[in-house]
């Protein structure tokens, strides 16, 4: 009769002891990532703004694919804007964005007073656009009577072509400018709809390798000291998950890290979710890579240069003072 009932609780204890192994084997599985042991703790959701797929943010899905920003607690959602920084910066403004990164529509944002603030910097600060146009176009100057496309009224590429023509004292109603989002630069050009486009690499080298159309100045040289791309966070989430800010930010500087370490596989990457020849694809990352900076801070100076040039293209109001950088930019949460 003993016997009877010491052989089930025999079972029962060995049984136990089995399971107990199995979980603390899981546990650990679920707790490695590629060789880094993260914490078991619930991933905080951040909706991240950015404008349409590119060979310059496309690092960001490639790296949270990867399980950079689930490392640091983080659930990265981007949130893509073809129509450029407008529409995109409305979408913050109607609260369907925590944090995000685009162009100068942050800085025309904070002079509305929609409520977020500057936190960092993506690898990308400089402006990037340049004016191409078809081989018939010699000058700047001989694109008068002539259509230049550009992103919408407001976007990055259309602030410059306006910076451009003021450097080369053309006025607005001297040239015909399509301003449109999700504007398609190429097939704008081939079907000569216009005769010159802003756009930027890789599509300036694939425009002039087909001579479709080629250089004529970059906005940078009409720019001067100038940041053009930054990274928010609204003041919601700056007050209510500051831990959150702190911890994309750091998911953001290994992000540019791990691209640069991999790089072969991002340029497979991109080259898949960017539909781009792979030649442009890697042409473009051999040059830019070793220039990337994990250096996560604002140019302040460079800020309110590009604060000054928005006022004077009249994209802000004119009342409106940079000088107290606390009121636009918050550097506390920055990687050490």
């Amino acid at each position: 009769m003993t016997k009877k009932i010491i052989f089930p609780l025999v079972l029962l204890f060995i049984f136990l002891i089995a399971g107990c192994g199995k979980e603390n084997v899981s546990q650990k599985e679920q707790a490695s990532v590629g060789n880094t042991e993260v914490k078991s703790k619930e991933l905080v959701k951040v909706r991240y703004a950015q404008l349409s797929k590119a060979v310059l943010n496309i690092y960001i899905p490639f790296a949270a694919e990867n399980g950079v920003f689930e490392k640091h607690g983080i659930d990265l959602e981007a949130i893509n804007f073809d129509n450029g920084g407008p529409e995109a910066l409305a979408a913050v403004a109607s609260g369907q964005a925590d944090m995000g990164s685009f162009g100068t529509p942050t800085l025309t944002g904070i002079s509305k007073q929609i409520p977020y603030k500057l936190v960092a910097s993506p690898l990308d600060r400089e402006i990037t656009f340049v004016l191409v146009a078809t081989k018939d176009i010699k000058d700047v100057k001989d694109l008068k009577g002539k259509v230049i496309a550009t992103g919408g009224v407001g976007s990055g590429p259309h602030q410059a072509l306006l910076k451009i023509l003021e450097a080369n004292n053309i006025k607005k109603d001297e040239v015909i400018i399509q301003a449109a989002g999700d504007v398609n630069e190429e097939a704008i050009l081939k079907a000569g709809q216009a005769d010159a486009v802003i756009t930027s690499e890789p599509l300036v080298t694939k425009l002039e390798l087909e001579g479709v159309a080629h250089e004529l100045v970059k906005a940078a040289d009409v720019y001067g000291k100038y940041q053009h791309r930054y990274i928010f966070a609204t003041n919601d989430f700056i007050k209510n998950k500051p831990e959150a800010v702190r911890s994309v930010l750091k998911a953001q500087q290994e992000a540019i890290k791990y691209a640069q370490d991999n790089k072969e596989e991002l340029i497979k990457y991109a080259v898949k979710h960017l539909e781009l020849d792979e030649s442009l694809v890697r042409n473009f990352y051999d040059k830019s890579i070793p220039g990337w900076s994990t250096d996560l801070s604002i140019d302040t100076e460079a800020a309110k240069n590009a604060f000054n040039i928005l006022k004077d293209l009249e994209e802000i109001d004119r009342e409106f003072d940079p000088s107290d950088v606390s009121k636009w930019y918050d550097d506390r949460f920055l990687p050490n």
